[in-house]
């Protein structure tokens, strides 16, 4: 029994996916998975060109600045997420310390 191989089919040429990787300089790999995985149009998987080391580096700082900036918004940022704040608990005077139920003060 032969196997059947896919075609892709753009601007006019059917390829496999490995003829169109030699075709666009692309590992076939890469276009497996923007096909496949990351499910993008034939087009954009074809024409797109492969991001080089650097610009990986950027992109990865960047997506995390913003993974932090977007869980800062959605906590409400620093203030809410603690109580608000009453003071130390010592009061402001000898007078105003709270004594334990033996009468001991702190």
């Amino acid at each position: 029994m032969t196997k059947r191989v896919r075609t892709y089919t753009f601007a006019g040429k059917t390829l496999t996916l490995p003829q169109w990787a030699d075709e666009v300089g692309i590992k076939a790999a890469t276009l497996r998975d923007r096909i496949g995985e990351w499910k993008w149009p034939l087009e954009r998987a074809l024409t797109e060109p492969v991001m080089t080391a650097d610009q990986r580096t950027v992109y990865n700082h960047n997506r995390r600045i913003i993974r932090r900036i977007t869980a800062f918004v959605r906590t409400g940022g620093y203030e809410a997420t603690f109580h608000t704040p009453s003071g130390t608990g010592a009061g402001s005077v000898p007078g105003d310390l709270q004594s334990d139920s033996r009468g001991n003060a702190p």
